[in-house]
């Protein structure tokens, strides 16, 4: 597994602010690229350890968070808010969230080995066994 890593903002795919005055009218997205395009799994837990980072700042902002292809957007937020706050939580989750993604591809490997292996020996043992039926 490729561990994914933030690249950059994408300035030009960093949204415009309605302003309008109704609530959150002064937030919008903003887009990061990442090294590769991650596996589901790596999505599903970015998603969830954004929601719920280890450490966070007051400004964090669950649910704001998707991944599309090779890239991060945090949608509703501010460019402001990525550098005094948001940062710093990306980081941490994406490093968390490839550990998680690498034991979680690690174990289901070994669960896919161990299940071969069960499924060799049960084989071998039927093979063994049907030697001994007779029906002569």
């Amino acid at each position: 597994m490729t561990s994914i890593k933030i690249l950059k903002v994408i300035p030009g795919e960093v949204g415009i602010p309605r302003n309008d005055g109704t609530p959150g009218s002064a937030l919008y997205a903003v887009s990061f690229q990442i090294s590769d395009v991650p596996s589901s799994i790596w999505v599903d837990l970015f998603i969830k350890n954004w929601d719920h980072p280890p450490r966070f700042t007051s400004r964090h902002r669950p649910g704001i968070a998707s991944v599309i292809g090779d890239r991060i957007i945090l949608d509703g937020t501010t460019i402001e808010e990525v550098e005094k706050y948001h940062q710093a939580t990306l980081k941490e989750v994406v490093e968390l969230v490839n550990k998680l993604a690498e034991n979680y591809e690690k174990d289901l490997r070994r669960r896919e080995e161990d299940g071969e292996a069960s499924e060799q020996k049960h084989r071998k043992n039927v093979q063994d066994i049907s030697k001994n039926i007779k029906f002569d």
